[in-house]
């Protein structure tokens, strides 16, 4: 898990992103600034971020859980390195952010609104 101190590492991972990933992991296209703001906002204490990190350090995939309590509700946002996929990153992160939410009393992965 990571935490405040990675801020500079997410903010690598997210521009090292091709374009259209940017796009699929944000939903539309996102400046420099914007993954800057996006990242600045990042919640360690209420928010799970996960990150899997190469044998050089670099953050290859990230996988922010966002919490919203007041509307039991929570978003889940993965992104993995061109490079590096096919590993099984996603998939672990994924698992991992399903394992964390379980036992978060205000979120039911099985609830759709």
């Amino acid at each position: 898990q990571l935490s405040v101190i990675s801020r500079e590492a997410l903010r690598r991972h997210f521009l090292a992103l091709p374009p259209e990933d940017v796009r699929l992991r944000f939903g539309s296209g996102m400046s420099v600034e914007g993954i800057y703001t996006y990242v600045d906002k990042f919640d360690f204490d209420r928010d799970a971020v996960l990150g899997v990190f190469d044998e050089n350090l670099q953050l290859t995939g990230v996988a922010h859980l966002a919490l919203d309590p007041e509307h039991d509700a929570a978003e889940l946002g993965i992104s993995v390195l061109l490079e590096h996929r096919g590993q099984g990153i996603g998939t672990a992160l994924f698992e991992r952010a399903v394992e964390m939410q379980t036992g978060n009393k205000h979120v039911d992965a099985g609830k759709s609104k």
